[in-house]
């Protein structure tokens, strides 16, 4: 970068620098610092030509998708591989993609390939799971959002086993007392349905 006219100036008018070198190491240092800003201003402009689904990746720890992977394979099991991407809103899951056979997966006097079986999994940002299982629904995300009346009340995502090893996520609502619960899409069939199982149950 080319030098100030107000740090020769400093040097020349001001008196700040005993010598010529603290004067020239100090015009080095502040050019570290402007070319410092300069990369991190540069860094910021590149994020934000990405595609927005890839803007999150460099934000987000790997432990948050190791955490969802761990948080799958109990609900569904082994085996199964499962890509993270990350993307704004709550968790979805792509279709089945397509999946591979590993002949070196079971033992040796084993007569059928391991079946891996590959999905796509998009994540929040923010990975939060207050609770990791539910009335036998393991959650993928969950946060409470109200406690009124010893009710607690979820925003959530799940996991809903269906045959095989595929599964879907559910995005919803989860009210919870210390007896019973209910899942639904919206808030509302979430409080109405909890109140039906305790009628029900009383």
């Amino acid at each position: 970068m080319r030098l100030r006219k107000s740090d020769v100036k400093a040097y020349m008018y001001k008196g700040r620098y005993r010598n010529k070198a603290e004067f020239w190491a100090d015009v080095e240092k502040k050019r570290q610092s402007r070319a410092a800003i300069w990369t991190e201003r540069i860094k910021i402009i590149d994020r934000y030509r990405q595609p927005i689904s890839n803007r999150y990746v460099t934000r987000i720890d790997e432990c948050n998708k190791e955490l969802i992977k761990k948080v799958i394979i109990k609900a569904v099991g082994y085996p199964a591989h499962y890509r993270i991407e990350y993307a704004a809103g709550m968790p979805q899951k792509s279709k089945y993609l397509y999946k591979e056979l590993d002949w070196d997966g079971y033992s040796k006097s084993c007569r059928y390939p391991m079946e891996i079986h590959f999905f796509r999994i998009s994540c929040p940002v923010k990975v939060r799971i207050a609770v990791e299982c539910i009335g036998g629904f393991y959650n993928v995300f969950c946060e409470l959002i109200a406690s009124i009346n010893n009710i607690k009340i979820y925003r959530a995502s799940w996991i809903h086993r269906k045959r095989g090893y595929d599964f879907k996520i559910i995005n919803g609502y989860v009210a919870v007392t210390n007896e019973h619960f209910q899942h639904a899409l919206t808030l509302e069939k979430a409080l109405s349905g909890l109140e039906g199982r305790i009628k029900r149950a009383a």
